[in-house]
């Protein structure tokens, strides 16, 4: 179905009107929504026919209930989901101001911007946590600006519920970590 995406593509209750992004983890488009009587992103994810990524897809579509109740005022909320021939979308609202990613390469930020973001994603992580969600790919071109500067984190594809079995090591997907060679001093 991916490569079947092209402006005016419909499907339920979605028109789609231009490809806003595209990243490791899938493509993103705009799109009308006509229920909602308002333009939406939509990021479509491919599920290989592998038996890791369909087991990696299963353990999302269980945790997908707890980020559809996220409630937060610098969590981008996820409208709609589902799976269709093999593609996973989710629906969240269009966030017309870009990326920090983009921020930050256009003017550096002021002392205050800065430190309103930094709070706001904290409180954003902070909710997520006491949620039991861990993001796993915090990074500037996930986090959005709308028109006023307001933040919002982003893309939760690699998202995952806190448990007993949890290990907070890299898992090769997402932004690799950062290495530091190891003559380097503090």
């Amino acid at each position: 179905m991916i490569s079947e995406l092209r402006p005016g593509f419909k499907f339920h209750q979605y028109q789609l009107l231009e490809q806003i992004g595209v990243g490791g983890q899938g493509i993103v488009w705009s799109a009308e929504d006509f229920r909602r009587n308002d333009i939406v992103a939509i990021k479509f994810n491919e599920i290989a026919d592998s038996g890791q990524e369909q087991a990696e897809d299963k353990i999302f579509e269980r945790q997908l209930e707890k980020l559809l109740n996220i409630q937060h005022a610098n969590i981008l909320p996820i409208y709609d989901s589902g799976l269709v021939n093999q593609v996973r979308y989710l629906v969240s609202p269009y966030i017309v101001g870009g990326s920090m990613f983009d921020r930050i390469r256009r003017t550096p930020l002021p002392l205050s911007d800065a430190l309103r973001f930094s709070n706001e994603i904290a409180s954003a992580l902070d909710y997520l946590h006491d949620q039991g969600i861990i993001h796993r790919d915090v990074k500037s071109s996930n986090i959005l600006l709308d028109l006023r500067n307001h933040t919002y984190l982003a893309d939760f594809g690699l998202a995952r519920s806190v448990s007993a079995t949890t290990q907070a090591m890299h898992t090769g997907r997402g932004t690799r970590p950062m290495h530091r060679p190891n003559n380097t001093s503090c």
